[in-house]
């Protein structure tokens, strides 16, 4: 269980660090190319000291290519959300991927909703109204920022389903390696297709670079480490549990590092979102969500 909670609290530091690089003026794309090559150069270095690394088969590693792609798209939307609205309010959204994973089962696995989980998803739905507080008159946040993070929560949702059945046969660090290989050609695919050049992706500053490996280092590599080991220890459905821990530091850390605070209302929305996934992750006698 201590493993999903460091990862969670080691997530939630990637907002804070994205917020923090975007007021240095460096762009999505390229803060992106960089978090992800350098995880994946860490994530490499184990994988030559593994016997079995040139004799994986597809079969044994596509889904974790599949889950690569969905990644890739998750990132690319959650990082765009945390361009353009508060970390705290990102961070929340992307929580609801849960109540995706039971939608996405229910249309593509056809496992039926019951009455209760229904009743659950529409709870979810008015806290994430009260949390993007529209009372205001207005939407209180700007409109690509909050499709953007329902975007990277779906898409995320998507691949936590996917790579739960993909770590069945293979290591957490050949897990890690492969859809981290995939979403690092994809981001720089996309560096080039938009225009980047060389001088651009070597224009980080040194304290720019400093922000980059701590966020690669603390907020993707060891985090994945420790939910993969978690996962695999107390299941996925408890994990999604316990990784409510990620939202409530989130709040927190944003509120002493960024100055970001939400009204009452809008902390009344959180807190029924997190009660709705947790009861959503339950097992037993209540909700399996996956």
């Amino acid at each position: 269980m201590i493993f999903v909670v460091l990862a969670a609290i080691l997530f939630s530091l990637k907002g804070i660090f994205a917020k923090i690089l975007y007021a240095s003026g460096m762009s999505i794309t390229l803060l992106l190319v960089w978090r992800l090559w350098l995880a994946l150069v860490i994530f490499a270095i184990p994988m030559f000291y593994n016997k079995h690394f040139y004799r994986l088969s597809f079969h044994k590693i596509k889904l974790s290519l599949l889950v690569g792609v969905f990644f890739y798209i998750s990132t690319i939307t959650d990082f765009n959300a945390l361009y353009y609205i508060p970390a705290n309010i990102e961070r929340m959204i992307l929580f609801t991927y849960p109540m995706f994973i039971l939608i996405i089962s229910a249309i593509f696995i056809k496992r039926p909703i019951s009455n209760r989980q229904w009743a659950v998803l529409g709870a979810a739905q008015i806290g994430l109204i009260l949390l993007l507080n529209p009372l205001q008159g207005a939407l209180l946040y700007d409109i690509v920022g909050v499709l953007s993070a329902l975007a990277a929560a779906i898409t995320y949702g998507s691949g936590w389903l996917i790579g739960q059945k993909s770590m069945e046969n293979i290591t957490p660090n050949e897990h890690n390696f492969w859809f981290n290989a995939v979403s690092s050609m994809l981001i720089l695919g996309q560096f080039v297709a938009t225009g980047g050049d060389m001088p651009q992706l070597l224009s980080p500053t040194p304290e720019q670079f400093v922000y980059l490996a701590l966020m690669a280092v603390f907020c993707t590599v060891i985090p994945f480490y420790f939910l993969s080991i978690g996962i695999k220890k107390i299941g996925s459905e408890q994990a999604g549990i316990v990784s409510m821990a990620g939202p409530v530091s989130t709040l927190v850390l944003t509120y002493y590092l960024l100055g970001e605070t939400l009204e009452m209302v809008q902390i009344i929305g959180a807190g029924i979102i997190l009660l709705s996934i947790a009861s959503l992750s339950i097992k037993g006698k209540r909700v399996k969500i996956s």
